[in-house]
Parts: structure tokens; C-alpha cells; sequence
């Protein structure tokens, strides 16, 4: 390897560099011990130590590693009391979006309403789990999974994002599904409060694939959706800026200030609190799945990478012969959003690469300008001009970068003829030719750094793959092209272009696994202290490590016994403190059974209990079964005898026991045809 600069330190320092062969000397050295250290840039520097005898040649060979980016913020944390989740970022990551609430609606009985399954996480207008304004789980449509809740007429669900978000950027998505001639509705609140709610936007699914928004003001943008298919709804929520974003199918609708509310007559307020799902009309049937809120004030958290089509050898260069015009690299972008953060090319040693360019990022057309211009000058001879611009998000589509000399003579812009694949055009802003009309056939030496996400809250609609029609003007004109017909190599751009392959994950200093995941789980573990620690994996090597990381993993408790009665079941356990206790709950009894076996410990006594008394609600039915009685013991009485109930019926029971009989109480309730019914105890 040519270049390394050798240092030797002892009583004097010496220093050389390796040459073309990676060959280094010291000549004349005195007899004795000297450090030899290493320093090369992108390399790990490296020492030795080596002795040098009098009248003998010394020979110390060193094996330089390239400096390979580090994964990041690895966590780890403990699951189910026995499973290690390990979590870290890929090299040059954000910390990225934090998942606040997501449900996918599959732990749910189908054919039961929602959120009186999980009244913890979902409500209705009312606060009434249960009643008519709760919405069917339903197993007839699913985007993923098996389930997805149905929104029908007099719905009205709520998912209630507890007190209201005042700072920070949000996202809010899940997958609709309408079938032909039906519709839907939903709307994001900036205060839930039932009927004084201060709404901030309303959506309309209307008939036939068309809808409407009310954001800032009534109906300000519209858009289409396709009946009996599943499509995304997304809406960012920029609290920080006090901005909004309405997408449909990855497509942007609309965006407002936040503010503002649904309506400008009804004055809003910059805060985030509740989404309500409404059956709004006779024909509302609206499936929803994958609901999501997620906080992305951090970013997407995506790893940023350059786009390029060059093999970092230039065997030619072109520049405007008398300025004002110059080459444009066509890039299309992997995902969306894209974020153009950084712009390269590479600056031919032809001409007069000092003087002036202009450098433009445009729309996929090549007539619309996105970004620029940005004026660079004094550029190096044969190397690369980094571009530093301001973010340009894109929703779809592609871009082109642009390098124009402002004057005759240029700078040269580098071209590769590795390969073509009609990327590369020569001209000016709307009027680009493809070179290769020119007999031209090269890519450009153009690149883009680029991170896909929603990167920030300007982004530019670019609905389809535009390309630049031929310039008839261009190509009858040859004489605007200057061409250096010089070769340069040029070093790849840094460690950002390295391949990473995945990463090795390592547990108390031993190899546990490799994934490509950013996640392992490291399962069914005994009790212990676990140190994790973590490498990146490329064709080079390794990566130092990051971490540790640690956990402390409990020992399991012993159960030695578990004894029933009427009253409840008698745990006895030892060796062990990471499961809580678990107490028997019996209606009417304070309890004291369970124990802890130890050194001296006695087995549970009986269970001591006294009555306990519950007022019976306004409009209930009390049993006024005497104590002792056991008036309606169903299948268990003699005779069968039960209590019929009717639908909306609220009984008040009572219970009692005295050590050898118990009391239980048997309701029938007769049904004229199949129906869901829904009990609560």
C-alpha cells in the first residue's frame, strides 16, 4: 500500500513512506529497541515494537485495517422474564421514529366490538365501550393478518392519544378499505371532548372513488381512491412548525397550517389529541387496519446513501463551449419520500476548472427547478467538488443534478464510459438532450446523497418518471460541447459507500449470531448477568465493537406446591423474586394465602375472610337471595331452577359460603334468533 507514513521513535524520530510496492526503509539506525506506528488515512494506525542488532537487517511486515463505521445505540432489554430483545442503529442512522401506539387488530375476537375488548386503548364520542357507537372487529377484510375493524352507520370510534400532544412531529397511518358503493369518514382532533372536541381536519371517502378534505377551510384539496382495494392513509402532524400533511397512497394531498383546524371560522389550536372513526352516513361501511401513531420528530431514521452510475474512472469530460449550458444526470430514487441532502461531480484537470459553475437540482423533465443555484468556484484539478444543498424532498418521480459553466472554457465535468444507459444529457434548463444522440455514450460523474422518510414537511409532488424530451436545437448544434477527452481516476467517495453486509452479535465475549436485522432476540435464557456487545460486517472485516450492553436475567421461582379449595389456590414457591406475587381474588373475601417457603416458614394457614358489601347501582335488580338460600343454583340444585334475564337486564348478586357449601347464582336468557352478545361482570 503506497503512501503509509512509518514512524520510528526512540532517541530520535525517523519517518518514512511506503512506496508504489508498500515497500519502507530506515537506513544507518542505531543498534537498539524502537516503536514503529503506523498512519494512513481511513486505516486503523497500528505500533510494534522491533529491535534493531548491529550489522543485521530488520523486517517488520504490518497488515493495515480500514477504520469501517460503527453501528450505534445498541439497547438491551428483557421480555417475558427470560428472552433478551437486542435493538442498535446501522452506521450514519438517526435515532429515527418512536412508535407510540400501533394495532393491528388480530389479538381481537371478530364478531365483538372493539373497544370494549380494549377499552384501555380505544373509546367512543361518548365514553361507552360496548354500546352502538363501538365498532365490529370483522375477519371479512384484513390488509394484514386476519382481522380489521368495520366502521358502519352510528359508529363512532375513538382512539384518544391521552393528553394532548403539544410538541414534536407525528405520524398517523393505517390501510382503508371501501367496498363499491360504500363510503367513510374520519377526522384528526386537536382536543377530544366529546361535543366541545375542536376538530383539525375531517376526510371524506365519498362515492365512487372521490374524496374531500376540510383543512384550514371547507373542501381545499381533493383526491381519488379505488373502491374494493386496500390503500394508505397517512397524515404528518408538525407540531413544532405548526404545519400538516394529508397523503393518499403514498401520493401527497394537501398541506395547511395545523392550527388553523378543519374550519377557519371555528378557530383551532397547535395540539394533537384524538383520531375519531364516524359512521356518518347510511352508506358508511369502511374496513381500517394497521393503525399507527408513531413520533418522527427524530427523523425517518433511515440510513442516508449516495446514488451514482460511475465506476470512479473519468475517460472524458464536457463543458459548454460558450458557457451557459452543461450535463445533467437523470437519478431515480429507490423509495419515497426522498431527501436530496448533498450533491458530487467531478472536476476534469481540462480547461479552466477554476472558474465558475452553476449547479442545479431539477424535476425528472429537466424543466423545473427544485433546489439552486449554487455557484462553485476554484474547484480542485481532478478531484470531486462536494455540493452542500438544502434538503429537497421528493414524493415520487426522479431528479436530475445539473453542472453548467457559467463561462466559455469551462469547468470540465467528468464522464465514465464503464456503461450507458441514457441517464446522462447535455443542454440547458428545459431544452436537455440525451447524449448518446451525440454518439456520446457515457454516464455522468454526477452523484446525490439521498435518505428516503418524510424528511421534513416541503415536499415536492413529482407524480410520474419524467424524462427530458430531445432537444432538436441541441443536437443540429454540436459545436456547444467541449469535450477534454482525458482520463482520471477518482477515489470513491468515503466510508458513505462502503457495502455493509450485516452485523455479529456477541454475548459475554463469545459469538452468539449474525443477522442483517437491526434486532436479535436472544431467548429462553437462565439466570444471569448477559453482556452484549456488537460488530458491522463488510467484505473488509469487522468493525470495532460497540456496547456492551447488559442484562440481568432472575432465576426462575420453584413452585412446591398448589393447593385449591373453594376459596382460591394456595401458591407455595421458593428461590426466586422476578415473577409478581399472584393472590387469589375472591368477590366478598380480603385474602392472605399467599406465602413464600423459607428457612422456619409454616404452610399457609386457612384463608381468613370477612364480608364485604357492594351498593347495588340506580335502576339494577337485586337478587334478594337471603344468606344461607340457594334459591337459583342451576344444574347444581336438586331441581334446576334459574333466573331469567333479558337483554339490558343489570342484576346484583350476592355469595356465601361457610366451609363445606357454597352459593351460585344461574341466569337464562332466551334468544329468539343468533345474535353477538356482550356481558360484563
Amino acid at each position: 500500500m503506497e503512501g503509509v507514513i512509518i514512524t520510528a521513535t526512540d532517541l530520535t524520530t525517523l519517518t518514512d513512506t511506503t512506496d508504489v510496492n508498500g515497500f519502507y526503509e530506515f537506513t544507518k539506525v542505531p543498534e537498539g529497541n524502537f516503536a514503529l506506528a503506523t498512519s494512513f488515512d481511513g486505516y486503523h494506525s497500528q505500533t510494534a515494537q522491533v529491535a534493531v542488532v548491529a550489522n543485521q537487517t530488520t523486517t517488520h511486515n504490518f497488515a493495515l485495517h480500514e477504520i469501517l463505521d460503527l453501528p450505534s445505540n445498541l439497547k438491551a432489554t428483557i421480555s417475558d422474564y427470560v428472552n433478551v430483545n437486542l435493538t442498535w442503529l446501522a452506521p450514519g442512522a438517526t435515532a429515527g421514529p418512536v412508535v407510540i401506539f400501533e394495532d393491528n387488530f388480530d389479538a381481537y375476537i371478530a364478531g365483538q366490538k372493539l373497544a370494549c375488548q380494549n377499552p384501555t386503548e380505544w373509546t367512543t364520542w361518548s365514553n361507552a365501550p360496548c354500546g352502538t357507537e363501538d365498532a365490529f372487529i370483522s375477519s371479512l377484510q384484513a390488509h394484514s393478518g386476519a382481522n380489521s375493524v368495520v366502521i358502519a352507520p352510528n359508529n363512532d370510534l375513538v382512539k384518544d392519544f391521552g393528553a394532548p400532544l403539544t410538541s414534536g412531529k407525528y405520524s398517523i397511518t393505517f390501510n382503508a378499505y371501501i367496498p363499491t358503493g360504500k363510503t367513510g369518514y374520519f377526522n384528526t382532533l386537536q382536543s377530544f371532548a366529546g361535543g366541545t372536541s375542536i376538530w383539525g381536519m375531517e376526510v371524506y371517502f365519498n362515492a365512487a372513488g372521490a374524496g374531500t378534505i376540510n383543512a384550514a377551510g371547507p373542501s381545499p384539496g381533493t383526491f381519488t381512491w379505488t373502491p374494493d382495494s386496500w390503500f394508505e392513509v397517512k397524515q404528518i402532524i408538525d407540531l413544532d412548525n405548526d404545519l400538516s400533511e394529508f397523503w393518499i397512497g403514498g401520493s401527497l394531498i394537501h398541506s395547511w397550517q395545523w392550527s388553523l383546524g378543519a374550519y377557519t371560522s371555528t378557530p383551532g389550536q397547535n395540539t394533537l389529541d384524538a383520531n375519531d372513526f364516524y359512521g356518518d352516513t347510511a352508506t358508511d361501511q369502511m374496513y381500517f387496519d394497521d393503525y399507527a401513531l408513531v413520533d418522527i420528530t427524530n427523523g425517518a431514521g433511515t440510513v442516508p446513501e449516495w446514488l451514482l452510475y460511475h465506476d470512479g474512472t473519468f475517460e472524458n469530460g464536457f463543458a459548454s463551449t460558450s458557457g451557459g449550458a452543461g450535463l445533467a444526470q437523470l437519478f431515480v430514487p429507490a423509495s419515497y419520500p426522498c431527501t436530496i441532502q448533498e450533491l458530487k461531480y467531478f472536476n476534469d484537470t481540462y480547461g479552466s476548472y477554476l472558474q465558475q459553475n452553476e449547479v442545479y437540482v431539477l424535476s425528472g423533465d429537466g424543466a423545473t427547478v427544485l433546489g439552486g443555484p449554487y455557484y462553485v468556484s476554484n474547484g480542485p484539478a481532478g478531484g470531486f467538488v462536494t455540493v452542500d444543498i438544502a434538503d429537497i424532498t421528493i414524493a415520487s418521480g426522479n431528479f436530475m443534478v445539473y453542472t453548467a459553466n457559467t463561462l466559455a472554457g469551462g469547468p470540465f465535468v467528468g464522464v465514465d464510459d464503464s456503461f450507458y444507459d441514457g441517464s446522462l444529457y447535455f443542454g440547458s434548463l428545459g431544452a436537455f438532450t440525451e447524449l448518446g444522440e451525440y454518439l456520446y455514450y457515457y454516464v455522468g460523474s454526477h452523484e446525490a446523497l439521498v435518505s428516503y422518510g418524510a424528511k421534513n414537511s416541503n415536499v415536492t409532488a413529482n407524480s410520474v418518471l419524467l424524462k427530458p424530451g430531445q432537444n432538436s436545437a441541441n443536437l443540429s448544434s454540436m459545436v456547444s460541447i467541449a469535450a477534454s477527452n482525458t482520463v482520471a481516476n477518482a477515489p470513491q467517495p468515503e466510508l458513505k459507500n462502503r457495502a455493509l453486509l450485516g452485523y455479529n452479535v456477541y454475548r459475554n465475549n463469545q459469538f452468539l449470531a449474525y443477522t442483517t436485522q437491526t434486532k436479535y432476540n436472544d431467548l429462553d435464557l437462565a439466570g444471569g448477568t448477559y453482556n452484549y456487545t456488537l460488530t458491522g460486517v463488510y467484505d473488509q472485516g469487522e468493525s470495532e465493537p460497540i456496547g456492551p450492553a447488559s442484562v440481568v436475567v432472575l432465576p426462575a421461582p420453584i413452585l412446591l406446591s398448589a393447593d385449591a379449595d373453594y376459596f382460591g389456590v394456595d401458591l407455595v414457591w421458593e428461590d426466586g423474586s422476578n415473577i409478581p406475587l399472584n393472590k387469589s381474588l375472591v368477590a366478598g373475601l380480603s385474602t392472605s394465602n399467599v406465602q413464600e417457603k423459607g428457612a422456619g416458614a409454616e404452610v399457609p394457614s386457612p384463608i381468613v375472610y370477612s364480608p364485604s358489601v357492594v351498593d347495588c347501582p340506580a335502576g339494577a335488580i337485586p337478587e334478594g337471595e337471603p344468606c344461607g338460600e340457594d334459591l337459583n343454583g342451576g344444574c347444581n340444585a336438586a331441581t334446576p331452577a334459574y333466573v331469567p334475564i333479558s337483554c339490558g337486564d343489570t342484576y346484583c348478586g350476592t355469595a356465601w359460603a361457610n366451609g363445606t357449601m357454597r352459593d351460585t347464582d344461574w341466569y337464562e336468557l332466551v334468544l329468539d334468533s343468533p345474535k353477538t352478545l356482550t356481558w360484563t361482570v
